[in-house]
């Protein structure tokens, strides 16, 4: 009879369970925070990756003791929130307006008269 090898979950090892899916996992969402890095420079913003373990006990039946459980992993990455600079708008009834020419400064004179081509 073969015996079954048991070896211990570690990062090592992490990386044979489920055909390799979850390392590739991880290095995707590693993949995801190095991006908004070079994408995002000037934003000093922490990037996170979580690897999360959920295990949970498998009771025997006829000792209600413990001598195996359920394994989950979950992995999540999280990036800074994207925003704009600020905007000044003019409050309508209809909604908001802003300056075409000059988005960041409502009263601001147009660049060009009425009569002229934008």
């Amino acid at each position: 009879m073969t015996r079954v090898e048991e070896v211990p979950l570690d990062f090592t090892n992490l990386a044979h369970l489920d055909n390799g899916r979850i390392d590739k996992l991880l290095r995707r969402h590693l993949a995801i925070v190095a991006m908004d890095c070079i994408n995002r420079p000037s934003d000093d913003g922490n990037r996170t990756v979580s690897l999360k373990f959920n295990v949970s006990p498998v009771l025997d039946p006829d000792t209600g003791d413990a001598e195996s459980c359920k394994l989950e992993v979950e992995c999540t990455s999280g990036v800074p929130k994207f925003r704009s600079k600020t905007f000044e708008m003019r409050l309508q009834n209809n909604g908001l307006t802003f300056n075409r020419d000059f988005p960041g400064e409502l009263d601001q004179p147009p660049l060009f008269d009425g009569d002229e081509e934008r």
